[in-house]
């Protein structure tokens, strides 16, 4: 008879399938072990940007700078479904939300799979010029 390692209610388990069922253990050799599940994470890469609008004369100071933060939904088509205004002048919020909307992205997958992707959009009015920045979370536990 062979020694087989298991334990120790893996082997109550076994023995009590056998004596109710009359079936036989299976083989050491026998059992199957799962290997550990991987996963293959790809970010939404950006496709295109609609240019910054400039905001209307009088909404801010031609020599102020001014940042909102924005989160984003990117569906897995890539469209843009929801932005939310996170933070920044309110006065320039609907400029940076219809902004938002019209960003396209090459869909994000998992395990090459589309999926739904959640990601902040900064946007900066500036003297210098306007300019832009995504971020996407590096992990599922980011921006809960």
């Amino acid at each position: 008879m062979k020694n087989i390692e298991v334990p120790m209610l893996s082997l109550a388990l076994l023995l009590l399938l056998q004596f109710e069922t009359g079936c036989k253990a299976p083989e050491a050799n026998q059992v199957a072990s799962k290997p550990a599940p991987t996963f293959t994470l790809i970010q939404p890469e950006l496709l295109n940007a609609p240019q910054i609008p400039e905001p209307p004369i009088g909404l801010i100071e031609k020599s102020e700078k001014a940042r909102i933060v924005l989160g984003i939904i990117v569906l897995p088509t890539g469209k843009v479904s929801e932005v939310t205004y996170v933070s920044g002048p309110q006065k320039l919020q609907h400029l940076a939300l219809n902004w938002a909307l019209g960003l396209v992205f090459r869909p994000g997958t998992l395990n090459g799979i589309p999926q739904h992707f959640r990601m902040k959009a900064t946007i900066l009015w500036s003297p210098t010029g306007n300019s832009y920045e995504l971020l996407a979370p590096k992990s599922k536990n980011d921006w809960k």
